[in-house]
């Protein structure tokens, strides 16, 4: 189904939002790989604050196979099928060892999903890096092994790299990390029983979490602490989304 509704999209006619940000992500993705693959790989150009991860991805392919839209809805095609190929590991992590193959046979064909799957656009790698990111933070909570956390940061940076929407899972695992380690960390304390790790991870967060709230991290689409708490910019970014497309 996806591949025929791409080959409709790209040689008959536009399925919806197939122009727009899908048709100048394209646009940047083959300007960006004019560089060659090799000097986009050493020193990728992402734009500020990452704003063109997306069309980067998509210029390493077209710097080696040529510019192609089709080539982008192929990509994203994978991207989608890994999704729903995840999403059964997932519901057994949420809901024990059972078969979900039906339901996730019928999620697979629910008409967005299907059509953020194969139009050019960072959703279908958002929601991918995003589902990993939340397995392995399951499978941290359930084995407590420190593989399963490095991966749970990796893949919630990935999903803030596609979109910077992306970092508040990322803040709230480290506000977590940091409020759990910090309590190990003064039971071990007690005990006299203080563990690396814990230390470890309980640094780690503490520098990442002083910096933001600092305002020495700044992310896309989020801003600074010190925008997340000033009212007059909450209102007027509010007021800036309440036209066009995104006024529901």
């Amino acid at each position: 189904i996806r591949i025929i509704l791409s080959i409709v999209n790209v040689d008959f006619i536009s399925l919806p939002d197939s122009r727009g940000d899908a048709k100048k992500f394209i646009l940047i993705a083959a300007e960006i790989s004019k560089e060659g693959f090799y000097e986009n790989l050493i020193n990728p150009n992402v734009g500020e604050f990452f704003k063109y991860s997306y069309p980067w991805i998509l210029s390493l392919f077209f710097s080696l196979f040529g510019v192609s839209y089709l080539l982008a809805c192929t990509i994203n095609i994978i991207f989608g099928m890994l999704t729903i190929f995840f999403l059964d590991s997932f519901l057994k992590l949420l809901w024990g060892n059972f078969s979900f193959n039906k339901r996730i046979f019928y999620i697979s064909l629910i008409p967005s999903i299907i059509l953020y799957s194969i139009i050019p656009l960072r959703e279908a790698l958002f929601v991918f890096f995003l589902l990993i990111a939340f397995l392995n933070l399951g499978y941290f909570l359930k084995f407590n092994k420190i593989v399963y956390l490095i991966l749970t940061l990796i893949f919630f940076f990935m999903t803030g790299f596609m979109h910077g929407g992306g970092y508040i899972g990322l803040i709230i695992i480290l506000l977590f990390l940091t409020i759990s380690n910090f309590k190990h960390f003064i039971n071990k304390l007690i005990n006299n029983k203080i563990n690396f790790i814990n230390i470890l991870i309980l640094s780690f967060t503490i520098i990442l979490l002083f910096n933001y709230f600092s305002g020495d991290i700044v992310f896309s689409k989020i801003g600074s602490y010190s925008n997340l708490i000033d009212f007059n910019y909450i209102a007027s970014f509010s007021t800036n989304r309440s036209f066009g497309d995104a006024k529901y």
